[in-house]
């Protein structure tokens, strides 16, 4: 046998060998292959569990974040919707298991990335699924079918939590002459120093519009989380403002801020989050939420004027003539930006309300042959406001979202007279004197004189609107500046101008003269008969005066400053902005 090996020639020999490592490479070759294979097969699997993954997040996110309406449960809501999306996938129910589904925070760090932080359904504004499923059956040779397969797990998580920044009331500036705004703008900020704004000034600040994330830097440049929750002294957030205002362009309206920070009682304070009626935990989302500057202007100068625990006087300027308007703001408007899905009874900072307050104007009348008349005019403004009841996002088959609020108001009242103290929470308006005066009448055919005391009060007044309770469904698209709006009740100036056709019905003139010492005897059979003549002369002539004169003291004086103040008489605009972050995102995958 060896003989014949070692007389067996070397092709023969060679072409054994060559089987050998044809049948070896043969094996690797299938091996390869199999890796391969199996790589891809892993691969496609990891990407498939990461897709289904990805749409469980994003369905989840969308529901439980209220764009699909309001969730009583937001977390079992998440959890039913990841496990629907898993299965409408392709998945499988067993993929999901318990505590694959929470709710959070997207939360960004200082190194600019975006994480998810477990948080209660308070504030949550995303929603992290994690998926586990089993590995594919390996192909490589060698392995046994029986053989435990591995496990793949998938993460992903989204931020769906839809804002809507709504108001109620008018805006503060609304005024055609503006030194009536000007004195009111210099009282709330608590200025010693006189405002001396033009209405360009008041026109750009209109016109111009600043972002929420542009204001946050302007403060500092810090996360936005802390910058909008920083107190602020006035003065600094107003030159905040105005920093915003010029980096974006708008240069006139940068230069009537900065004026108003000029004036401003810097020992006030207040925190942007505040003004813009935002929820903490909500900055980041609302950073590119558009606010416009007037509206941003009067909110501050509101809320820190709430802030001052007192009445505030204003006189009234040329051409309203000597009089004085006494303010107490019995509870500050504010314009909010609300999550979708906030419950109801959330609290305060879930609604938008207009500013409620007592007015009390001290204004002087001119009357032909009588000493001036100090007409007193009351005004106690009706309060309106408006909650977040239901969002619905665009969709298929919806091109535009929804939004529904649910929106009240009460009475208003206005007339003639005084309150009996205006820094009361409730004060309540009495009859006042309106004129107070001596003269000396001539009585008998010798024209005996008789001088006597003239007292004369006055009041009146009406209910203006009434109170009302209405659904009202807001369709976009929506103006992220000028809203959408809708008005609650009876437009304002249809409802004052009804109540006042029916003012002169309620007008009770009290006149009352009396002797100024003892008459002769010659005339005092005639003193009564006197008395009562002068009586119903003073009545005669100050009636119709009156009536008159209080249509064009609201045209002139009470019109102007109760839109300036944002307050509601009769009725209510209830106005909707914007909508943002409809769209559910994912920041983790």
């Amino acid at each position: 046998m060896a003989a014949r090996a070692a007389n067996t020639p070397l092709p023969a020999r060679q072409r054994g060998a060559a089987a050998v490592f044809a049948a070896i490479t043969v094996v690797l070759g299938l091996a390869a292959i199999g890796l391969t294979v199996d790589l891809a097969r892993l691969y496609s699997a990891q990407r498939q569990l990461q897709r289904i993954v990805n749409l469980a997040a994003l369905d989840a996110a969308r529901l439980a974040g209220g764009c699909l309406g309001l969730q009583d449960d937001p977390q079992g809501a998440a959890e039913a919707e990841a496990a629907a999306s898993v299965l409408r996938n392709e998945g499988q129910r067993e993929w999901l298991r318990a505590n694959g589904v929470r709710i959070g925070r997207m939360q960004t760090g200082e190194d600019q990335l975006r994480r998810f932080i477990p948080a209660d359904a308070a504030d949550f504004n995303a929603v992290q699924v994690r998926l586990f499923a089993p590995s594919p059956r390996r192909l490589i040779p060698g392995m046994a079918a029986t053989e435990a397969r591995g496990e793949l797990t998938a993460v992903a998580a989204a931020h769906s939590r839809p804002l809507v920044r709504f108001k109620v009331g008018s805006g503060l500036l609304k005024l055609q002459d503006p030194s009536l705004l000007n004195a009111l703008l210099a009282a709330l900020l608590n200025s010693d120093v006189p405002l001396q704004l033009s209405l360009l000034d008041y026109q750009s600040l209109l016109d111009a519009t600043v972002t929420v994330g542009e204001l946050a830097i302007s403060v500092s440049p810090e996360p936005i989380e802390e910058t909008l929750q920083q107190v602020l002294p006035l003065d600094g957030l107003l030159r905040a403002v105005a920093l915003a205002l010029g980096t974006a362009g708008q240069l006139v309206a940068a230069e009537a801020a900065e004026s108003l920070a000029d004036v401003a009682d810097g020992a006030l304070a207040l925190s942007a989050a505040e003004v813009l009626g935002l929820p903490p935990g909500f900055e980041a989302p609302a950073a590119n939420l558009l606010v416009n500057a007037g509206d941003l202007i009067s909110a501050i100068a509101l809320t820190v004027a709430d802030d001052l625990l007192q009445p505030i006087t204003v006189n009234l300027p040329f051409p309203l003539g000597e009089g004085e308007l006494v303010v107490n703001l019995l509870d500050v408007g504010q314009p909010v930006i609300v999550p979708a899905g906030t419950p109801t009874t959330a609290g305060d900072e879930s609604f938008a309300r207009s500013t409620q307050a007592a007015l009390q104007f001290q204004f002087p009348l001119q009357v032909d042959g009588l000493p001036q008349v100090d007409l007193p005019i009351f005004v106690q403004s009706a309060q309106a406001t408006a909650e977040l009841m239901d969002v619905s996002c665009a969709r298929r088959g919806q091109a535009f979202d929804l939004v529904t609020l649910g929106a009240r108001s009460s009475i208003a009242r206005l007339g003639i007279g005084r309150f009996d103290d205006i820094e009361l929470p409730n004060p309540q308006p009495q009859p006042a004197v309106i004129l107070d005066t001596q003269e000396t009448l001539q009585v008998g055919p010798l024209s005996v004189p008789l001088p006597v005391r003239v007292v004369v009060r006055a009041a009146a007044f009406v209910d203006v609107g009434r109170a009302r309770n209405e659904v009202l469904v807001f369709d976009g698209p929506f103006d992220p500046v000028e809203g959408k709006p809708q008005t609650l009740g009876t437009p304002p100036l249809t409802a004052i101008g009804d109540s006042l056709a029916d003012l002169p019905a309620t007008l009770d003139l009290d006149v009352e003269v009396s002797l100024l010492g003892e008459p002769l005897p010659l005339i005092a059979p005639l003193v009564d008969g006197v008395l009562a003549t002068t009586e119903a002369a003073y009545r005669q002539l100050l009636s119709p005066l009156l009536q008159s004169q209080l249509l064009a003291v609201v045209d002139a004086v009470v019109g102007p400053t109760t839109d300036a103040l944002g307050l509601s008489l009769g009725g209510a605009d209830v106005v909707v902005f914007e909508v943002s972050d409809a769209e559910p995102e994912l920041f983790l995958r």
